[in-house]
C-alpha cells in the first residue's frame, strides 16, 4: 500500500513539475499583439515579416477597420491586449490623445521622411499617405469623341452623364477627402452646391475607395474619382487611362502608428523600430509608393502629385461634414 502511494505520489509531482515548466515557458515568450487597419494583402504581409524576423516573440496582428478599431480602443482603454495600433487614419488617433491612451514618441527619429510629411503629434509616427485623382477611360473618350475636363466645372458637363463614379463620403476615405478638398478650396456652401450638381453625372457612389477604379476596369464607367496609386497600377500594366488634378491639387490622407500607454515595453518597443527600420520599405515598395519617404522606394510609373489643402481635418469636422452630406 505504501508502495502504492509513493508511485502515486510521484507521478503528482511529475505532473506538478510539467506543468510548471509548461507556465515557465508560455511566461518566457514575449507577446506582441498589433491592431492593424491597413488593407488585408497589407496586413498579411506584415504578419509574415514579423513571425519570420521575431521568432522568441509571439506576435498576433489582427485585421480591424479603423472605426471598429478605434471604438475597441475606447471602450478598453489601456486595459487593452493591443499594444500597436498600425496604419490608423491620424484623425482617430487625435481622438485617442484626447482620451491620453498613446505613448509619448517624443524621441523618434524623422529624419527618413520627407519634410513635407511630418507628424502632427509626438503620440504617433507617420506611416503611409494616399491621394486622389481625376482619371479617365481614354479609349472610351475617343470612341464617344469626349473633350477632356480641365476644371471641376467642367465635370458638370451634359457630356458626362452617367458616366463617372466616385466613392462615397460617407463610408470611404477617399470619399471623404475629396469633399474635404472642395469645402477648403470652394467654401462649405459652394462645395454641397457642386456635388448636387455633379451628382446628376454620376452612375454610382462606391461604398469603398477602390470602387471607382473597378468600374473603369469593368467598362462601367468612363471618369472615377479614384486612388492614385491604384490608377497608376493599373496605367503600368496596360491600360490606356489619364491620370488628372485639377486647380487645388489632390485630396489626400495619411495614416500613422502609435503605441497603447503603459505597454512600451522592450519587446513592443523592439518591433515598433523594426516596422521603421525595416517593413516600412517593403510596404511602401510592393503596396504604397506615396509614404512620404526621403528617398523613393516604388520604382514604376508614377505621376508628379501636388497636394490639396487638407487643414482641419479633425474627427469632428469630420463627423459634421458628413452629418451634412447625409441631409
Amino acid at each position: 500500500m505504501r508502495r502504492k502511494f509513493k508511485i502515486i505520489f510521484l507521478i503528482y509531482v511529475s505532473l506538478c513539475l510539467l506543468s510548471l515548466a509548461a507556465c515557465s515557458h508560455s511566461k518566457s515568450v514575449e507577446r506582441v499583439v498589433i491592431y492593424s487597419s491597413s488593407e488585408a494583402v497589407r496586413t498579411e504581409r506584415l504578419q509574415k515579416e514579423l513571425t519570420e524576423k521575431f521568432t522568441d516573440y509571439d506576435i498576433i496582428v489582427e485585421a480591424i477597420p479603423t472605426g471598429e478599431n478605434m471604438a475597441k480602443i475606447l471602450a478598453e482603454g489601456t486595459q487593452t491586449e493591443c499594444d500597436i495600433l498600425f496604419d490608423i487614419d491620424q484623425s482617430f488617433l487625435d481622438s485617442l490623445i484626447d482620451k491620453n491612451l498613446l505613448e509619448s514618441l517624443d524621441d523618434f527619429d524623422m529624419s527618413i521622411f520627407a519634410p513635407d510629411f511630418q507628424r502632427h503629434s509626438k503620440e504617433y509616427v507617420p506611416w503611409s499617405r494616399f491621394s486622389g485623382c481625376i482619371v479617365i477611360d481614354k479609349d472610351l473618350f475617343n470612341e464617344k469623341n469626349l473633350n477632356v475636363p480641365h476644371s471641376w466645372e467642367e465635370l458638370l458637363n451634359d457630356d458626362y452623364s452617367g458616366l463617372i463614379v466616385m466613392p462615397n463620403p460617407k463610408t470611404s476615405g477617399l470619399g471623404y477627402a475629396f469633399l474635404k478638398l472642395l469645402v477648403n478650396s470652394m467654401g462649405e456652401e459652394k462645395a454641397y452646391n457642386y456635388f448636387n450638381e455633379l451628382s446628376k453625372n454620376v452612375l454610382q457612389f462606391t461604398p469603398t475607395g477602390g470602387g471607382p477604379i473597378n468600374a473603369l476596369i469593368q467598362k462601367e464607367a468612363g471618369i472615377s474619382l479614384g486612388l492614385t496609386y491604384q490608377t497608376a497600377f493599373n496605367i503600368e500594366q496596360g491600360r490606356n487611362w489619364e491620370i488628372l488634378f485639377f486647380e487645388g491639387g489632390a485630396p489626400h490622407s495619411s495614416t500613422s502608428n502609435a503605441i497603447i500607454k503603459g505597454h512600451l515595453n522592450y519587446p513592443v518597443q523592439t518591433v515598433f523600430d523594426y516596422l521603421y527600420s525595416n517593413f516600412i520599405y517593403i510596404d511602401a515598395k510592393e503596396y504604397q509608393p506615396e509614404h512620404g519617404l526621403k528617398t523613393m522606394i516604388y520604382q514604376g510609373y508614377y505621376p508628379d502629385v501636388i497636394y490639396g489643402n487638407m487643414e482641419n481635418n479633425t474627427l469632428e469636422e469630420k463627423n459634421r461634414l458628413l452629418t451634412l452630406w447625409e441631409h
